[in-house]
C-alpha cells in the first residue's frame, strides 16, 4: 500500500472514532450526565474556537516540528477527548469535559496540519496531483465519520443509560487503531520557518482568501447545526434510533464530494 494510502487509512479510523463521536455528544452527556443540550452544545463551541486559534498560534509554537509529530501528537488529543468523555460518564465533571475539549481543539488544529504536510509532500515526490490527494485526505475524513455514525448509532440506540460510556470506548479504539497506523508513516518534511505575521494577516483578508473562507464559513454553520442541536431534535422528535439515521448523511454526502472535487 502507498504513503499516501496508508495515511488516508490512519485518518478514517480516527474519524470513525474520535470524529463520529461528535453527532453522539450532545445527547449522551443528557442521558448520562442530565447536562443540557447548551452545555453540551458549548463544548463543540470551545472545541472549534480552539481549533481555530490554534491553526494559526501552531505554526510559531511547534516550528520545530515535522508533518509526522504534527499528526500523531494531534491525533493524540482526539484519543483524549474520547477518553475524558468515557470519564465524565462515571465521574460528573464539567470542568474536565471543558479542559478536554481545549487540548482537543488545540490538537485537532495540529493534525489537520500535519496531515496535508504529509500528503502534499508525499504527492509532490509522486508527481501527482495535489487536488486529488486533497480530496482523498478529505474523504477519508469524511468517509471514517460516515462508517463511524453507523457503528456508534447502532450502540448509542441500543446501550442503556448506565452502559452507554462503552459507545466512548468503542470510539476511543477504533481511534487508537488510526493513531498506530499514523506511527507507522514516515516523516516527509522537516520543519519550515514560520511566516511573517504581517503576511498572514495579509493573505487573510485578500480577495482570493476571503472568497474560500466565506465558503468553509458556510460550510461550518451547517457542521455546527448537525453537531449542535440537531441530534436531539432527532431523539426527542422521533427517538434515539432515527439520531443515528439521520446524521450519517450528512458524512455520506461529504465523502462522495470530497473525493469527487479532487478530480475536478
Amino acid at each position: 500500500m502507498s504513503t499516501r494510502w496508508r495515511l488516508a487509512a490512519a485518518i478514517l479510523f480516527v474519524f470513525m472514532g474520535a470524529g463520529a463521536q461528535q453527532a453522539f455528544l450532545v445527547p449522551y452527556l443528557e442521558r448520562v450526565n442530565g447536562w443540557s443540550a447548551l452545555r453540551g452544545s458549548y463544548l463543540i463551541g470551545v472545541t472549534y474556537l480552539a481549533m481555530m486559534v490554534g491553526r494559526v498560534i501552531h505554526m510559531y509554537l511547534f516550528r520545530g516540528w515535522s508533518d509526522r509529530s504534527l499528526t500523531i501528537v494531534g491525533s493524540l488529543s482526539y484519543l483524549a477527548f474520547t477518553l475524558a468523555m468515557f470519564g465524565v460518564a462515571h465521574v460528573d465533571s464539567y470542568s474536565l469535559a471543558l479542559a478536554a475539549a481545549l487540548v482537543w481543539g488545540m490538537g485537532a488544529a495540529m493534525m489537520w496540519a500535519g496531515t496535508a504536510m504529509q500528503m502534499l509532500a508525499i504527492t509532490d515526490e509522486a508527481g501527482g496531483r495535489y487536488g486529488t490527494s486533497m480530496g482523498i485526505l478529505y474523504a477519508s475524513a469524511n468517509g471514517g465519520w460516515f462508517v463511524g455514525v453507523l457503528v456508534l448509532g447502532v450502540l448509542y440506540e441500543r446501550l442503556s443509560d448506565p452502559d452507554l460510556s462503552m459507545l466512548y470506548a468503542v470510539a476511543a479504539t477504533l481511534t487508537l487503531i488510526g493513531i498506530l497506523l499514523a506511527l507507522r508513516l514516515p516523516a516527509t518534511t522537516s520543519a519550515a520557518p514560520p511566516p511573517e505575521r504581517g503576511h498572514v494577516v495579509a493573505m487573510a483578508i485578500k480577495g482570493q482568501s476571503l472568497i474560500p473562507g466565506l465558503l468553509l464559513l458556510a460550510a461550518s454553520l451547517s457542521f455546527g447545526l448537525i453537531l449542535g442541536a440537531f441530534g436531539t431534535y432527532v431523539q426527542e422528535a422521533h427517538g434515539a434510533r432515527w439520531v443515528w439515521v439521520s446524521v450519517s448523511l450528512y458524512p455520506a454526502m461529504r465523502t462522495v464530494l470530497s473525493f469527487a472535487a479532487g478530480y475536478v
